[in-house]
């Protein structure tokens, strides 16, 4: 029988999301800012091939002066906050704070990305969960 901690740690395979495109070191700046808008998130994940290279925001893409500039240029800014694929999905909770971002990026121990964690997700697990102030839950 799982732990309640493991069980925690099975919902991050759960909810992962692919509804949202990554963008690739390749891809020019432009490209990137126009796929980030068209999604309204404020940042996206860039991978080259399955390997997770970070997180770029609209506002990295805004700051740079030639928008024909390629993402590989600007990968030393990336943004490397993520969610280990093993990690207690709690373990969210202070990135999705700290970043800002409504999606976090969510890899291996090989770091390949594995999807996405949507901060409405974990929102919706602990509703479910018990803590809410419904029959006997804490808050």
């Amino acid at each position: 029988m799982a732990t309640k901690n493991e069980s925690l740690a099975m919902l991050v395979l759960s909810y992962l999301s692919f509804d949202y495109p990554t963008l690739s070191p390749q891809d020019s700046l432009q490209k990137a800012l126009k796929v980030i808008e068209a999604h309204k998130v404020p940042a996206l994940s860039v991978l080259d091939g399955k390997k997770w290279v970070g997180t770029v925001t609209s506002f990295q893409l805004n700051q740079q002066i030639n928008p024909t500039v390629k993402l590989k240029n600007i990968q030393s800014d990336f943004q490397k906050d993520k969610l280990e694929l093993e990690e207690d999905i709690l373990a969210s909770l202070p990135l999705f704070e700290s970043t800002g971002f409504s999606l976090l990026p969510v890899v291996n121990d090989e770091g390949n990305w594995m999807g996405y964690i949507h901060q409405d997700v974990i929102t919706q697990m602990f509703i479910q969960s018990g803590f809410t102030g419904k029959n006997g839950g804490i808050l």
